[in-house]
């Protein structure tokens, strides 16, 4: 856009760009900081929102040295694989045990036992913080003259 760019040129232009921006923020920003949360997520063991609030630890810990939620690395790259739509990205469950890992629900044969909660993905201030920023980013790209 030019600088001599009247202000109805201006918007006429950006108007047509729209639809490039918001491919643009879905796949370059909104995934991308997803991806990077789940990762950051099983990285510290924990879920930030406002704070961070650490996973709580197995009760019978066979498995001394290993992160929580980590056994093969199959539940993690699920996890840090959001599913693009045309207005954002959902994270889906494709592996049954993970949104009981997730929610900490009911799990095991019958009575079973309660999971405890152990949150890696959801709805997260500090994710939208980043996510925020880096779509400001794109927009004031497309808002130069």
């Amino acid at each position: 856009m030019s600088t001599q760019q009247n202000p109805y040129d201006f918007f006429l232009a950006f108007q047509k760009n729209l639809p490039k921006i918001k491919t643009e923020i879905i796949e370059k920003v909104i995934a991308v900081e997803a991806r990077n949360f789940t990762r950051k997520n099983f990285r510290d063991g924990g879920f930030t929102d406002t704070s961070f609030t650490k996973w709580k630890e197995r009760k019978d810990d066979k498995d001394t040295g290993r992160a929580i939620l980590v056994k093969s690395s199959t539940m993690k790259r699920h996890a840090a694989t959001p599913k693009k739509t045309p207005n954002g990205v959902n994270f889906v469950f494709p592996l049954e045990y993970e949104e009981v890992h997730n929610y900490g629900l009911k799990a095991g044969p019958g009575k079973g036992f309660t999971m405890p909660e152990r949150k890696y993905i959801g709805e997260s201030q500090y994710l939208n913080k980043k996510i925020r920023a880096k779509a400001r980013k794109v927009f004031d790209k497309y808002l130069k003259p």
